[in-house]
């Protein structure tokens, strides 16, 4: 029995190959971005619990990833902390003053710089950032290998 042809042309080789690697990516990258989430949890929101306030989780749930797209002949997408925060004052102890944007915020919890004069409460370094990177070093070709070969 002759096998199926799935393509004709190298062209469309390359558009299934294309297709799959950016399906594979955005698996990876919502692996990766699920891997972040819990390392903040652990290092962030596990190390200080509030009690007279509500945690916003901003620092865990802000986190986006970009579709996959090809461009000069590899695919690529982002995971970038980009939704807005909300200012809620020292009322509730959340993220203080609107000059407070996204990577400075990021700077405060992951480095420990003045936190409490930022309406974010001063614990020190909670390094969620460089142990999340080194995850992505030691995972991200295991990971999308594995999500290359599920296709």
């Amino acid at each position: 029995m002759p096998s199926k042809k799935i393509f004709s042309t190298s062209v469309e080789l390359q558009s299934i190959l294309n297709k799959m690697a950016k399906t594979a990516l955005e698996n990876t990258t919502d692996i990766l971005l699920r891997e972040l989430e819990d390392i903040i949890q652990r290092n962030v929101y596990d190390v200080y619990s509030p009690i007279w306030y509500e945690r916003t989780n901003e620092l865990k749930d802000n986190w986006e990833r970009t579709k996959a797209e090809i461009k000069y002949n590899m695919v690529e997408n982002e995971i970038a902390f980009t939704k807005p925060l909300t200012y809620s004052g020292a009322y509730n102890y959340s993220h203080g003053f609107s000059h407070l944007d996204n990577n400075a915020f990021l700077e405060v919890v992951n480095e420990g710089k003045i936190g409490n004069w930022c309406n974010v409460p001063q614990l020190g370094a909670r390094e969620f950032w460089e142990e999340w990177l080194q995850y992505c070093e030691q995972n991200f070709d295991r990971i999308f290998n594995e999500e290359m070969n599920k296709l």
